[in-house]
């Protein structure tokens, strides 16, 4: 995940991309099941920044699915 902040005139604005990951039990294989970013409004108060809006957007399309490998394709 990374994370970038902007100043805004009333407080900032910050943007987060993830990933989820799924890990791999007994034959199952790890894999991405999906992803997003979130969409962040800051304000500061007498306590410090906190969040003001915070809105999850989902990616688009799905993981794109791994090419076989060719010794798994024989």
């Amino acid at each position: 995940m990374n994370h970038v902040i902007e100043p805004t005139s009333d407080g900032a604005i910050g943007k987060e991309y993830l990933l989820q990951l799924r890990m791999g039990d007994g034959d199952r294989p790890n894999d991405v099941f999906g992803g997003g970013n979130y969409e962040d409004a800051y304000v500061k108060t007498p306590e410090g920044w906190r969040f003001k809006r915070r809105q999850f957007i989902p990616s688009e399309g799905g993981p794109r699915p791994r090419p076989p490998r060719e010794a798994e394709a024989r």
